[in-house]
């Protein structure tokens, strides 16, 4: 048996554990162990005798004294898994836009899945809190992204720009009015357009094109009424 300052908790509560959960064994071999051999082997299935071979190199690695305690990685790219649509929708003639933003989804979905099975092996209750708060962000995203596709799945649009209260609210100002209006859109539409080309994700792009598109069709609405002299 270890000593007590051989022993890591994680792996220690996984062989107390008598409903031993196969894959986060596996999850706590790929953060302390080297064996390649054994990694490969662990990932060609889940059965009696790979948990009996996963228990015995758990139960080795635990007793190592240079065995360091290290937080668990979740790597940026992850497969997408074949996760349940809530609606059944043909993607064959969908834009770019919403493929991309399809593809981020499924790969939140798989990395928030990641993280939530690797929670219980996780050394401590900082690692636990941190993996549990990029959980609930990742899963910001999907349903946001959610949003977007059965928005488009609806209308047939993306994020469809409310043009008719824009026109609305337009048609309704004044010649100095106008003029201000004209004036404050200008460069608004400049930062937009900026922050839309300095974005680093998908999100922060989605968003940006959004507002630049809402305040460019504004910008362009008041451009007619001054050349129509406002009537």
């Amino acid at each position: 048996m270890p000593t007590l300052s051989m022993a890591i908790a994680a792996l220690t509560a996984w062989l107390n554990d008598p409903n031993r959960i196969y894959i986060q064994g596996k999850y706590l071999y790929e953060q302390y162990g080297s064996n390649r051999s054994l990694l490969a082997f662990f990932n060609t299935g889940s059965t009696s005798f790979h948990l009996t071979k996963l228990t015995s190199a758990i139960s080795a690695l635990n007793q190592d004294s240079n065995i360091e305690p290290k937080p668990l990685k979740v790597p940026d790219i992850i497969p997408p898994s074949d996760t349940p649509e809530r609606v059944k929708i043909s993607y064959d003639s969908a834009p770019d836009q919403i493929l991309l933003i399809l593809e981020k989804k499924r790969l939140n979905y798989a990395k928030a899945r990641k993280l939530f099975e690797m929670i219980r092996v996780m050394e401590n209750d900082e690692q636990r809190l941190e993996a549990g708060l990029e959980i609930l962000a990742l899963m910001d995203e999907v349903n946001e992204a959610w949003a977007i596709i059965d928005e488009w799945n609806e209308t047939g649009r993306i994020r469809e720009i409310k043009e008719k209260e824009s026109m609305a609210e337009v048609q309704n100002m004044s010649i100095p009015q106008l003029f201000q209006e004209k004036a404050r859109l200008a460069p608004n539409i400049s930062k937009d357009r900026k922050k839309f080309n300095n974005a680093k994700t998908d999100r922060e792009r989605l968003k940006y094109s959004k507002k630049l598109e809402a305040n460019e069709l504004r910008y362009k609405l008041v451009q007619e009424r001054i050349a129509t002299g406002a009537v």
